[in-house]
């Protein structure tokens, strides 16, 4: 030490606002306990002056940084880029079709919109449930929100037949009808009965404008009407 240099240690030689330059942070310890581990660990007399004339010792620890979790954007964009080249032309025609509605291409998006080209009129819970085997982070909530959103662009049809939970396809446009089987719930489309949409003429609009015709037909599917010849002769 320098004759005339104050034996005090200026906590700002071991970084700014009493941190230490490795980054950490400084604990006092009365020299008396100093444990040998700190005795030995190469501090100089410096650091053994103490700060403001005090006899403490100095002792830099180590400061602990919470890791930061992985910002979920680039994680989105590497599956969407997986799936869309792992489908080729499939699922860039899927990603053309949902920026034609004004909508943001996302993984579970595109997930859903195949998942109902593949299995029309299909319920919320069956579209989660197929998402979620290739997307596992996927929650109820998502699928919910994407089938909303597509609805709402026109991208989705909606269905709700009666004592059965909303059904959803891809085929729009059209007004096509539907047949419904009250045994087994069965739906499948039936094409306009007259002509196109709104495919039926009121006979009183009462000033409204028609813009489509919800028509649901009801019967028995031809499983269910061979269901009890079946039971008989088993």
């Amino acid at each position: 030490m320098r004759d005339g240099a104050s034996p005090q240690l200026n906590a700002a030689k071991l970084g700014h606002d009493k941190r230490g330059s490795v980054g950490g942070n400084l604990r006092r310890h009365d020299p008396s306990t100093l444990s040998s581990r700190t005795a030995g660990s190469g501090c100089d007399a410096a650091c053994r002056a103490g700060v403001g004339g005090s006899d403490a010792v100095l002792e830099i620890l180590p400061t602990t940084k919470a890791a930061r979790p992985t910002f979920d954007l680039f994680k989105t964009t590497a599956v969407v880029g997986s799936m869309m080249h792992s489908g080729s032309g499939e699922s860039a025609s899927l990603a053309v079709s949902v920026r034609a509605a004004g909508l943001k291409v996302t993984a579970p998006r595109l997930a859903v919109l195949a998942m109902l080209q593949d299995a029309p009129h299909s319920s919320a819970e069956d579209v989660f449930a197929r998402v979620r085997s290739e997307l596992p982070t996927t929650s109820v909530q998502a699928v919910y929100g994407v089938l909303a959103a597509f609805t709402s662009a026109g991208l989705v049809r909606r269905t709700d037949p009666a004592g059965s939970p909303a059904l959803f396809e891809c085929r729009v446009g059209d007004n096509h009808h539907h047949i419904l089987c009250v045994q087994c719930g069965d739906l499948n489309d039936v094409d306009c009965v007259i002509g196109a949409a709104p495919c039926l003429t009121p006979s009183d609009v009462s000033g409204f404008t028609v813009l489509a015709a919800e028509v649901t037909f009801t019967g028995i599917c031809a499983s269910c009407q061979l269901q009890p010849a079946l039971e008989e002769t088993a």
